[in-house]
């Protein structure tokens, strides 16, 4: 059996840049290092422990005039309207979920037509209807039932020969890449199909209420809440008018490139659509932000991380009364904009944890850590079989494999 590969050596010191540099970070150029085989750890219960708290990355305080890109491309392939329990339509522009036409104007001209536009939507409150609303079940938003039909579609032309493509939910992803950022282990169940792609999927046996779900907390519920308020307060809904509570979902299914040898396939639920820009808009409910706040900027990475995965996205955030929850503001965000506010060099330049949420050290494990789930993946599994692992990333990163049947299972996979 193949070797685990792990972190770069564990004497790999960190990145050094000269004094100039150090004064103007985003002048320099950055370039990782290459990778090196290392040390690993088995269990008597057949887990492999793989240390990757040392992986190659920019100094913390780097930063880049640009944003950087997490993938070297991608293309949505197909999109999808879901009707839950009703219908699935495939690759229809009618069912996009387009933007009212104020809030399109809105973006483009970053201001109000007029006061009978703005008065339609600042001062509304998005808690209202808060105690009829029901919401979807965690079930559906985990289910890879469409994900895989979109994978069939197109695993038909897929050489895969000298690639392995990750087959995942889009929050999937998100929380993998933010593993550095936070304090909570990640547990996903990874399985290794028969042409040697791999099948991103939820743990069951982690899954605890969160969000919109929590139920011991309603003060988290209806901020949650708002989200979905402001979401329907700004999307031309006239079709539905009749059936507030008819769940419809609309998904892009978009391929991107890492490297040469490592791809992802993964659906994204879409907020909304501008036929203005022909892009996809994800629409946010927050307080305003305050970069003092780790929170707040952990909140804004993941901002950064979501948007950037998709080919045409940018982002609408609606400011909130902390207090009444009445909408004070409405402020369009592109990539660059929220990379900014990350990346805020007197913020990246003070003491801090979880790698002062940088932008470019997110890049970096992105770009580190699926190569090394690949490598270990493949040469843990059966050919020409179903593999199922659980694998976890601590806060300290360390990564662990342990087979599992829960994906088989649960999941009722076709061979």
């Amino acid at each position: 059996m193949t070797e685990p590969v792990g972190d770069i050596s564990g004497s790999l010191s960190r990145l050094q840049i000269d004094d100039t540099e150090k004064q103007h970070h985003s002048r320099s150029t950055y370039k990782p290092k290459s990778k090196s085989k290392s040390k690993f750890k088995r269990s008597t219960k057949q887990t492999v422990v793989i240390p990757c708290k040392k992986f190659s990355h920019a100094p913390v305080n780097y930063v880049l005039e640009k944003s950087p890109i997490l993938l070297r491309d991608s293309e949505e392939l197909y999109t999808c309207s879901y009707k839950v329990d009703k219908s699935t339509l495939w690759n229809s522009l009618s069912t996009k979920p387009a933007l009212r036409k104020e809030i399109c104007n809105f973006i483009a001209q970053n201001k109000w037509d007029d006061d009978i536009s703005k008065n339609r939507f600042i001062g509304s409150n998005l808690t209202e209807g808060y105690e009829d609303y029901v919401p979807l079940p965690q079930e559906v938003l985990d289910s890879v039932d469409l994900l895989m039909q979109a994978y069939d579609k197109y695993n038909e032309g897929l050489d895969t020969m000298n690639k392995t493509t990750f087959i995942s939910l889009r929050h999937h992803i998100i929380d993998i890449i933010m593993c550095p950022f936070q304090n909570e282990t990640v547990s996903l169940i990874m399985t290794v199909l028969p042409d040697r792609n791999i099948l991103i999927s939820v743990d069951k046996s982690q899954c605890k209420p969160n969000g919109i779900h929590q139920l011991t907390d309603p003060n988290i519920r209806k901020i949650c809440y708002t989200g979905f308020a402001l979401e329907n307060l700004l999307i031309d809904s006239s079709e539905n008018e009749n059936d507030s509570q008819e769940h419809e979902l609309y998904y892009s299914f978009v391929r991107g490139i890492i490297n040469d040898n490592v791809e992802i396939f993964f659906q994204a639920e879409m907020d909304s659509y501008n036929p203005l820009t022909n892009s996809y808009t994800e629409i946010k409910s927050s307080v305003n932000f305050n970069l003092n706040n780790a929170y707040h900027r952990k909140k804004l990475l993941r901002m950064w991380v979501q948007t950037n995965l998709l080919p045409r996205s940018d982002l609408l955030i609606g400011f909130r009364n902390p207090y009444s929850n009445e909408l004070e503001q409405l402020r369009p965000y592109k990539i660059q904009d929220i990379y900014q506010k990350v990346n805020n060099r007197s913020i990246l330049g003070r003491p801090g944890k979880f790698f002062r949420y940088n932008a470019v050290v997110a890049r970096d494990w992105f770009h580190h850590i699926f190569p090394i789930l690949k490598t270990n993946l493949l040469s843990l599994a059966e050919p020409d079989k179903l593999s199922s692992f659980k694998v976890q990333l601590d806060p300290n990163l360390n990564l662990s494999i342990t087979p599992t049947t829960q994906s088989i299972k649960d999941l009722k996979i076709q061979v």
